[in-house]
């Protein structure tokens, strides 16, 4: 019987092809709003989905600004020429971003590949302007007006417009750029409240990177994105930026450390740094004070002048502050985390998650539990106290130096020798590893090993106060720090 039934089919379409007539598919131009509402959901999605089209045009700033009854949308991309326009932009459902996978310039990852942005504004509002600028063009400018009441209305999706004209450029992008896009809606279908302008900070923190923008490093401006957002809603602009920051503020401990001017008592070339252990929660910081000790000298002194850093420790299990996904910050602290080194201002890109310069990872796999660095009398009593060291995946570290200075001062004779200060490589990425850099590693160091131990005095405290009996959230969520303890020997 199944045999049967194919055959009679291919006899259908035999006969078919020779005397039967052929039918397009239509679409109806409602499928937009069906799609719109399907695919997106929720306002705060929507206008993320647009903040995430400038992420994929290279943008390094987007600006939202929120009025009555107009929501704006402007980057500094690489903005549209109007053959890609009509082949990207005016195609519902394109899959050119995950054909691509990477951005055109900066090769970043894609964060959308379904072509959904155009329903993202029509489930906005039901007008929409568009000016578009591209970076590689005859310095022109696309102007685009949609009416999405009136292209729902013409019955066939094919039939659906949007009325463009090329005109000189005289859209100001941000950053005094020549190109980007800039979107406008207006006649909104929802209202923009603070916890909506909240949930639309949730959407998008991840895309803007921890650090400062160096716009001499192209490998610098790909990570840097800012988002500003504009309203005459005062607390909504708060509620947005705390929003934004909150992954970045979540952090369980902070070591700020700074390397103190000579000191009038001391031998001028004596420095010591000062030391400061904060753990949430507690009213007053751990404070201490150490000596850069000598090496291979008579008499100790520093090579190095001028040190400052802060260093944020995380707990990335169980809930997060601020409704921050614990998934989505162990994404961004993999990708963003580490300890960076900044010379005067400006991010040195070999420093940071996949260069060990601390020597932190090294240690976790050796399984070392004293430190190298720290006195004996500040290791009595502790058990253990290098195991909590923090993986460079839980910590976000910013360390500022100044290498002009540092040679300013070698040549005034302010170090034992001319040459042994911190000095920047020809490539500008890293620096030169000599005595110099030492003091700046051990000054670092020294700080991640004393708040180990303090970490693991705190431990053993609590599992002294630990009563018996204790909520099964308390015991799933050490549960999970252990195993995030012991996670590179657990197969």
């Amino acid at each position: 019987m199944p045999n049967q039934m194919i055959m009679q089919s291919k006899n259908v379409d035999t006969q078919l092809k020779e005397g039967g007539r052929r039918v397009k598919f239509t679409v109806a131009s409602s499928l937009l709003s069906e799609l719109g509402e399907r695919l997106v959901g929720a306002p705060h999605i929507a206008l993320a989905e647009l903040v995430k089209n400038a992420y994929d045009a290279d943008a390094t700033e987007t600006i939202i600004r929120i009025q009555h009854d107009r929501i704006e949308v402007i980057d500094n991309g690489h903005g549209m020429s109007f053959t890609e326009f009509n082949d990207f932009w005016m195609r519902v459902g394109t899959t050119h971003k995950f054909e691509k996978r990477t951005s055109p310039e900066l090769k970043r990852p894609m964060t959308g590949s379904k072509g959904v942005g155009r329903l993202a504004v029509q489930f906005l509002a039901s007008r929409i302007e568009i000016y578009t600028a591209a970076k590689v063009g005859d310095g022109s400018e696309l102007q685009a007006f949609i009416d999405w009441d009136e292209a729902v209305g013409v019955g066939e999706l094919v039939e659906a417009e949007a009325l463009c004209k090329e005109m000189p450029r005289q859209t100001d992008f941000p950053k005094g750029k020549s190109h980007g896009t800039a979107i406008i809606l207006s006649a909104l279908k929802q209202p923009w409240t603070e916890e909506e302008v909240k949930k639309l900070a949730q959407q998008i923190w991840w895309l803007r990177p921890p650090f400062r923008s160096n716009p001499n490093l192209k490998t610098e401006a790909q990570r840097t994105f800012d988002v500003k957002f504009e309203s005459a809603d005062e607390r909504s602009i708060k509620e947005f930026d705390d929003q934004m920051s909150a992954a970045q503020n979540n952090w369980y401990a902070r070591i700020v450390g700074r390397l103190e001017p000579p000191a009038a008592s001391h031998n001028e070339a004596e420095r010591d740094v000062a030391l400061s252990v904060e753990f949430r929660g507690d009213e007053v910081p751990i404070s201490y004070e150490y000596t850069i000790p000598a090496k291979n000298h008579p008499v100790p002194y520093c090579r190095v002048d001028g040190v400052e850093f802060e260093i944020r420790i995380y707990y990335l299990w169980g809930k997060q502050r601020a409704e921050v996904s614990v998934s989505d910050a162990r994404k961004y602290f993999k990708q963003f985390g580490g300890v960076h080194v900044y010379d005067a201002g400006f991010h040195l890109p070999y420093y940071g998650l996949n260069m060990d310069w601390l020597g932190i990872e090294r240690d976790h796999s050796h399984r070392l539990n004293e430190s190298q660095l720290l006195p004996k009398s500040l290791q009595e009593g502790v058990s253990r106290g290098l195991n909590f060291l923090p993986t460079q995946e839980r910590i976000f570290g910013v360390v500022n130096v100044d290498t002009s200075a540092e040679r300013t001062l070698a040549k005034k004779g302010r170090f034992r020798t001319n040459e042994d200060y911190l000095k920047i490589s020809v490539t500008r990425d890293r620096l030169i590893e000599n005595g110099a850099f030492d003091d700046l590693r051990f000054i670092v160091r020294f700080a991640l090993d004393f708040y180990a131990f303090q970490e693991a005095r705190r431990k053993a405290q609590e599992k002294e106060k630990q009563i018996s009996v204790e909520t099964l959230d308390r015991t799933f969520e050490r549960f999970e720090e252990v195993l995030s303890k012991y996670e590179r020997e657990i197969s």
